[in-house]
C-alpha cells in the first residue's frame, strides 16, 4: 500500500507546470517509480504521462520517500525535460 501526501505546490506559468513536493509512504519494499508515478496521478487526478519525477529522495530508517515531482498542463510544455545521463565516449584509435 503506497500513500501520498502533497507537503508543497507551487504553480510554474512560465514553464507552464505546476513543482511539487510530496512525502509517499509505503510497506514493504520502497516501491517502483512506475508505482510512485502511478499514486503522484491518482491522488492528483492527472494523467500519469504527465508527471515527472524529479528527484526520488529515501529517508534513512523509515517506509518513506520524499519525492519532488513536476506536472505538466500539455506534451508539448513537457519537452523542456531532457533524458539525463553521460553519453559513451568512443574508444579512441591509434
Amino acid at each position: 500500500m503506497v500513500e501520498v501526501d502533497i507537503q508543497n505546490r507551487v504553480k510554474n506559468p512560465v514553464l507552464k507546470r505546476e513543482e511539487l513536493e510530496v512525502t509517499v509512504s509505503h510497506e514493504g519494499g520502497t516501491p517502483k517509480r512506475d508505482q510512485i508515478q502511478q499514486e503522484i496521478s491518482k491522488a492528483l487526478m492527472v494523467k500519469k504521462e504527465m508527471i515527472v519525477l524529479n528527484r526520488i529522495i529515501p529517508r534513512f530508517g523509515s517506509k518513506q520517500l520524499k519525492v519532488r515531482v513536476h506536472v505538466y498542463e500539455n506534451a508539448e510544455a513537457m519537452k523542456i525535460e531532457m533524458k539525463k545521463g553521460k553519453k559513451k565516449e568512443e574508444p579512441k584509435k591509434g
